[in-house]
């Protein structure tokens, strides 16, 4: 086992960073990861009481590369400012905090030249193989440094590319492996398919090629192998195109394909690469998920129908179809038009005469029109219908929207949040402004353009919590008080 010592050159921070000796770390709540540079690559986990040694583990890469805020940092300090990267936009400069400026300043600027270092280390075209996919970029890298030759492999069919990076995945790059790898490369690509137990046949191995690098992942290509072995399906998954990550996540549920045509696929697909082809940048992936989680759920109701024997088996072509299914609850129609005419819960906090609840439908649609946002479709109507979340018009100290959100996680319930708050045209509101929301709610804040992990941050997981005071809130069936904060 490996005892690594740089416990003198740590951060101070909430969330620790430190670099020596060529070797990144991070510290989480109980535990440090840590990695090597290029071209080790090895990974290491320890806990966090004095004297404990660091252990390989592979996975620990991922921690610190998601400490490190890879791909590049989402916000920039510039002129003693904290800012978007891409915007150049203030947000959050009062959370630095008072006469900690020139320290807060030192650390970020270290953290930002700990990774320069890091990434500067590996060869640029090893690096533009890995920025193309979106999971597991240390095993990338590492296969990589041991075999550069697999870039090809990468271009001919990214896919099992990315499974023999995974494969040879370990808690450090082996050049002994190097044989192996080559044997590998230079035999038939169905065989790095079967190692890794997916579908291996030459048809397989076309369909897997199709799959753009971004939206590879190992469950995905599992989906799509399963999907080619069934007879009705098979005959138009193999020459449907464009194949992407929206196709493998329609098949994920098996017990859909039955209704599933590749006309209806056609269809959704061409509704989701509408959505993302629109100016919608960042919000493009959130809405495509939501119209696919919508076309699933109403296919799911769908399948209760008919092994209930209320309904007949059939096949669908186009999303028109399934939104005219006879009897169709109305949460689960897709246009506005009946939407408008589900009824508002309760909303959980009554607000204040600056922070006033949104309450009707109309009135949602009303707010999208005035602030320029996306927050009156039907699926938020929907989502609302069913308390998963509800919308406030915030008056002052700046005109914004703010979307409060109950959010559960593998069982676990995390209370509200405000995890949206944007001005005219979903631009991002001053600091002062959500905190002055957060207060008027009760209710702690954690925006989706806000860094969770970032290690300045006071409260971990949090932008801002309520500070303490009397917040009047209406007293609803199973909603926390505005003075309770979540996890």
């Amino acid at each position: 086992m490996l005892n690594l010592s740089f416990r003198n050159d740590r951060l101070v921070a909430g969330a620790p960073r430190a670099a020596g000796n060529g070797f990144l770390s991070c510290t989480g709540k109980h535990r440090s990861f840590g990695l090597t540079r290029w071209p080790e690559l090895a990974s290491f986990e320890s806990y966090t009481y004095d004297g404990a040694e660091w252990r390989p583990d592979a996975k620990a890469a991922n921690r610190v590369f998601a400490a490190y805020l890879v791909p590049p940092l989402r916000y920039r300090l510039r002129a003693g400012q904290l800012c978007e990267a891409e915007t150049g936009q203030g947000v959050m400069a009062e959370l630095l905090g008072d006469n900690t400026d020139d320290v807060e300043h030192q650390a970020f600027c270290r953290v930002d030249a700990q990774w320069g270092a890091f990434e500067a280390a590996i060869p640029h075209e090893a690096s533009q193989v890995a920025s193309r996919f979106r999971r597991t970029p240390v095993a990338i890298l590492r296969l990589l440094a041991v075999v550069p030759e697999a870039a090809v492999l990468a271009e001919a069919n990214p896919a099992v590319f990315f499974e023999l990076a995974c494969h040879f995945d370990a808690p450090a790059s082996r050049p002994e492996l190097r044989d192996d790898m080559l044997r590998l490369l230079r035999g038939p690509q169905r065989d790095i398919l079967a190692l890794r137990g997916l579908a291996a046949s030459e048809s397989a191995r076309r369909l897997f090629r199709k799959l753009p690098p971004e939206d590879v992942c190992t469950p995905r290509l599992h989906t799509l192998g399963r999907a080619l072995g069934h007879p009705a399906v098979s005959r138009w998954l193999r020459h449907f195109t464009p194949l992407d990550r929206h196709v493998a996540d329609l098949l994920a549920d098996e017990t859909l394909w039955p209704y599933v045509s590749g006309q209806l696929l056609a269809d959704l697909h061409r509704i989701a690469k509408f959505g993302e082809d629109e100016a919608l940048s960042d919000l493009s992936g959130r809405w495509v998920s939501w119209l696919m989680r919508d076309s699933l759920r109403r296919l799911r109701w769908f399948h209760r129908q008919v092994r209930r024997g209320a309904a007949k088996a059939r096949v669908f072509r186009s999303v028109a179809e399934i939104e005219a299914l006879p009897g169709l609850p109305l949460w689960l129609h897709g246009s506005d038009a009946p939407t408008m005419l589900v009824p508002f819960p309760p909303p959980p906090f009554a607000g204040t005469t600056d922070v006033v609840p949104i309450t009707t439908a109309e009135a949602l649609v009303k707010e999208e029109t005035r602030m320029g946002n996306y927050w009156g479709s039907g699926s938020f109507i929907r989502m609302v219908s069913r308390r998963s979340v509800f919308f406030y018009q915030v008056l002052a100290p700046e005109r914004c929207t703010a979307m409060v959100e109950r959010l559960r996680w593998e069982g676990k319930d995390y209370g509200w949040r405000i995890t949206e708050l944007r001005a005219y045209d979903d631009a991002i509101p001053r600091r002062a402004t959500l905190q002055a929301v957060s207060d008027a709610l009760g209710v702690p804040a954690a925006p989706s353009w806000h860094p969770h992990e970032a290690w300045w941050m006071e409260h971990r997981g949090l932008a801002c919590v309520p500070r303490v005071q009397e917040i009047p809130v209406l007293q609803t069936a199973g909603t926390r008080t505005g003075g309770q904060s979540a996890g």
